[in-house]
């Protein structure tokens, strides 16, 4: 059997669950003053301090959350108190479904919301952005799309936001441990841990330093009073050991993923496209092929012993076309037709051969 869902969630690193035994050791609450608690809470600051060397922050910047969700609603919520009533935030139509309940709950909120055009590979392009940026007071592009690996020009992006004097928030969390994150060109980026071999339940957000949003809620002074809540110390340290394991993508997954794609033109031409243009994230393939019912593909990938998706787990239940590939031009039966086939460290070329050959069945290719 073959897991060929990465971009959902990455498997816990080994190097991680060999950790998982000492670390049982600092289940102290973290905001206890005796020693036991505040060894904890060093640890928690080695980590912070661990990760924002990987990403050539300052650690000041680093604050912990549960995750990506929380760290985009954090970074939307919180900063729109920065911003004057009533202000226009641009973003995109092909964001995390998260990221877009975020801009919703602001839009009730009275902010205006507009979500700009993007191009066949489902990003926004600067030549775009320049044109409504005079009006807005913040942009939120996500680095690299969750469903085709699509990449963001961040470089022109921050360019024309420093410009204006716009504040940019990012969603990296499908970009993180995949590529060189510049963090220097945004204000705020938003990180997950279980995206790269870390524990479930914890993210971080990148907030550059002299913004001060407001908590989503409210409680204790954990994270400068940013996030309040006991910290997840456990999860926190997976955080930071990942992220020093698996800071930028191994040559060798982009092999493989490159080796899927060679396969499937090696197998005939007309039946499928990859989408998402050649600027992706090595690790990527989002496939349509043409005729065939997505889900029926998948149920019998995994019959197979292939383990793939249609798009973002988030919504996977959803019978409806991913709105990533419907605003990349693709038709509803086309988007409906499409596969999500992410790699990771722990395949092997054997295993991509295998999912081609199972593809040849099933198309009736062979």
């Amino acid at each position: 059997m073959a897991y060929f869902d990465y971009n959902a969630t990455h498997p816990v690193s080994q190097k991680i669950l060999a950790e998982l035994p000492g670390w049982a050791a600092y289940w102290q609450n973290p905001s206890s003053r005796h020693r036991p608690g505040q060894r904890v809470r060093g640890k928690i600051e080695e980590a912070r301090e661990t990760i924002a060397a990987c990403l050539g922050v300052l650690h000041k910047e680093i604050f912990f959350t549960s995750g990506g969700t929380e760290s985009n609603h954090l970074a939307l919520q919180g900063l729109s108190s920065c911003l004057a009533p009533g202000s226009l935030i641009l973003s995109s139509p092909t964001e995390h479904p998260c990221l877009l309940g975020a801009l919703n709950k602001l839009k009730s909120r009275g902010f205006q919301i507009q979500l700009l055009p993007v191009d066949c590979n489902g990003v926004v392009t600067a030549d775009v952005l320049k044109k409504h940026i005079h009006k807005a007071s913040l942009v939120s592009l996500m680095q690299a799309n969750n469903e085709t690996g699509a990449i963001t020009d961040l470089h022109s992006i921050s360019s024309l936001c420093r410009e204006a004097k716009v504040l940019l928030h990012t969603d990296a969390v499908q970009a993180l441990g995949k590529m060189e994150l510049d963090l220097s060109l945004v204000d705020a980026a938003s990180l997950s841990a279980h995206k790269i071999g870390g524990l479930k339940g914890t993210g971080a957000l990148f907030l550059r330093t002299g913004l001060k949003p407001e908590p989503v809620f409210l409680g204790g002074e954990q994270e400068k009073g940013i996030r309040p809540g006991t910290e997840n110390s456990l999860g926190i340290l997976s955080f930071a050991a990942a992220l020093k394991e698996r800071s930028v993508l191994s040559p060798s997954v982009s092999e493989l993923r490159d080796r899927f794609e060679s396969g499937l033109y090696a197998l005939g031409s007309g039946y499928f496209q990859i989408n998402g243009g050649s600027k992706r994230v090595g690790n990527t393939s989002s496939v349509t092929f043409f005729g065939f019912d997505g889900q029926s593909l998948v149920l019998q990938l995994d019959m197979a012993g292939h383990f793939v998706s249609m798009g973002a787990a988030c919504s996977s239940g959803s019978v409806k076309p991913s709105p990533v590939l419907i605003a990349s031009g693709l038709s509803e039966a086309d988007a409906k037709s499409t596969l999500r086939i992410s790699f990771g460290c722990y395949n092997e070329a054997s295993e991509v051969d295998s999912l081609l050959h199972s593809l040849r069945n099933i198309l009736g290719l062979g």
